[in-house]
């Protein structure tokens, strides 16, 4: 390699030149605030819904034979699988502060889905950054309308 072209090369990288690209927007913080800690309740609350009508009639319809024969051993076999499917589905200990140990990755689907559908699609940002938006328009809002009073007139967004 020639010196003029290292010399190039070299000013091309230079680390002090501006760079071409807008900064990066500022980090959104990671804690969920109030709607995401909403969507998080609802998604264990039907979660836990549907645990619940997980009832033993609508299990024994699926094993007709079985309810009839052995109904007792249909019992343990449905208690068996509503125990299984609760532990598969339990929310991890850190995630929610509980004091029950942490189900490993493989084994929490339900949550471990969840929890990747809301890191994959930057849900938990977005819904801060909505949470965000509604506290500035109505700080917004809350000027305008003050401004309003003082000046008699009506409010822009309270005119037909």
């Amino acid at each position: 390699m020639s010196v003029a072209m290292a010399d190039t090369t070299a000013q091309s990288f230079d680390s002090r030149a501006p760079s071409p690209s807008p900064p990066p927007p500022p980090p959104t913080a990671a804690s969920p605030g109030p709607r995401a800690n909403a969507l998080e309740k609802i998604f264990h609350d039907a979660l836990a819904h549907t645990l619940r009508s997980c009832s033993y009639s609508s299990f024994a319809a699926c094993f007709p034979t079985l309810a009839n024969y052995v109904p007792e051993a249909l019992t343990g076999l449905h208690n068996d699988f509503v125990t299984k499917l609760d532990e598969m589905c339990k929310v991890s200990a850190a995630r929610v502060g509980m004091t029950t140990p942490a189900l490993d990755a493989d084994s929490c689907c339900a949550q471990s889905e969840f929890e990747a559908l809301l890191d994959e699609r930057s849900v938990i940002g977005s819904l801060n950054d909505l949470d965000t938006h509604i506290v500035e328009a109505r700080l917004l809002k809350e000027r305008a309308e003050a401004i309003s009073l003082n000046s008699g007139q009506a409010a822009v967004h309270s005119k037909p």
